[in-house]
């Protein structure tokens, strides 16, 4: 994946009451490679992701952030001179 490539196209199905998108990078295109006696080898690693324009929104503010990767219950949207 390159910088400014389309990542995804973002929806709701299922029970989601707003669209939202789920996503992983991992270091490996396996997720895990086991020997012969199942002992996990090789096991694929979760990359941090980075944006690089993105609106971060909070209870009473929307603001810009740079180089910016989202944590646990972050509410982000494209940037547009909010």
């Amino acid at each position: 994946m390159k910088s400014g490539q389309k990542l995804a196209e973002c929806g709701n199905s299922g029970y989601s009451t707003d669209p939202h998108l789920h996503f992983q990078i991992q270091s490996s295109s396996t997720f895990a490679k086991v020997d012969k006696n199942y002992n996990k080898i090789d096991i694929a690693m979760g990359k941090k992701v980075k944006f690089n324009e993105i609106a971060l929104k909070n209870v009473s503010d929307v603001k810009k952030c740079i180089n910016y990767s989202p944590i646990k219950n972050d509410i982000v949207s494209n940037y547009e001179n909010k």
